[in-house]
């Protein structure tokens, strides 16, 4: 599965976007979570989307699929 398309409700669809928009850079996005507040939240600039296309990692499926295959001990 190339994309997998999900609907962000309420603030995980802000939060995603805050994710998106710091290049999902665990640094940076703690550092703008430290820093949001209750107005940043309700902006419009964290509301322009409804739906993210979900790109799992190179090689997740084939992962998944060596650990069924293993019985679960991989």
């Amino acid at each position: 599965m190339p994309a997998l398309p999900l609907p962000l409700d309420g603030m995980a669809s802000k939060l995603y976007q805050l994710s998106w928009a710091e290049n999902f850079d665990g640094a940076k996005i703690e550092q703008k979570l430290r820093s949001l507040t209750v107005a940043d939240l309700e902006s419009d600039t964290l509301s322009k989307y409804d739906w993210v296309f979900y790109l799992p990692p190179v090689n997740a499926f084939k992962r998944v699929e060596d650990d069924v295959h293993a019985g679960g001990k991989a």
